[in-house]
């Protein structure tokens, strides 16, 4: 089973860890982070995984994916860490990318590591996907 990290808890996040616990989507979500540790005690309370106190520390666990769900001033810090730690990565905050060299860095970073990073696109696809309006 994928073992995943969360850093950022508020709405993405909560998306994500119900759709985990409905089934729609089978990780195991193992560590959250935020910076306002409140946030990740609120969605602590609907899954059983570990609150770390820094990326650092959320990166440094064994996972298999980070999923960054906190804002696009957090995508260079968390998908860096991610990579060098050996973890893939979910960029959800994609507006980061309007940045074209923290895309570019961070694509030649993932390449480097032999890794992964994938836009919100796909998961989001999952867990909210499109309907007509009436």
């Amino acid at each position: 089973m994928l073992k995943i990290g969360v850093v950022g808890c508020g709405t993405i996040a909560t998306l994500i860890t119900k759709a985990v616990i409905s089934g729609k989507i089978n990780p195991k979500i193992v560590a959250l982070y935020d910076k306002n540790r409140h946030k990740s005690e609120e969605l602590k309370k609907l899954i059983d995984a570990e609150i770390c106190d820094s990326v650092d520390e959320l990166v440094s666990k064994d996972l298999d994916l980070i999923i960054e769900c906190a804002s696009v001033n957090a995508v260079e810090e968390t998908v860096s860490k991610a990579l060098n730690n050996g973890k893939d990565a979910i960029v959800m905050s994609v507006g980061a990318f309007a940045d074209k060299n923290l895309f570019l860095k961070l694509y030649n970073l993932a390449k480097e590591k032999i890794k992964k990073y994938i836009f919100h696109q796909v998961l989001l696809q999952e867990l909210m996907p499109l309907k007509p309006h009436p």
